[in-house]
């Protein structure tokens, strides 16, 4: 879906990209917090995931994807508000500006 980042995409080149390293950072990012940090920052995550939410279906321009998943919150910019399809307007293109200015 975003072909525009590949290049910024460093997993498909590193040797620390895999489920054995990802498991040894996890493990000692876990010794440096310990289960009170971890329990701490997850909290405040979902926190943080829980108010985006209730931001996105609060403004009239925004417009949820899907139900919030954990601390994923997917949500999209509609320009007119109750259209789900606005005439001429290419929802995902409007989508994925938005997402590259951001980057």
């Amino acid at each position: 879906m975003h072909k525009d980042t590949e290049d910024i995409d460093l997993g498909h080149r590193s040797l620390a990209c895999g489920r054995r390293n990802d498991a040894l950072k996890l493990w000692l990012a876990w010794r440096e917090k310990g289960d009170e940090g971890w329990e701490i920052m997850v909290d405040r995550f979902m926190d943080m995931a829980e108010y985006l939410e209730g931001l996105a279906k609060d403004h009239p321009r925004l417009e949820m994807m899907s139900e919030r998943f954990y601390a994923n919150v997917c949500f999209r910019y509609n320009p007119e508000p109750g259209n789900e399809n606005p005439e001429g307007v290419n929802l995902n293109d409007v989508n994925a500006r938005i997402r590259k200015t951001l980057i």
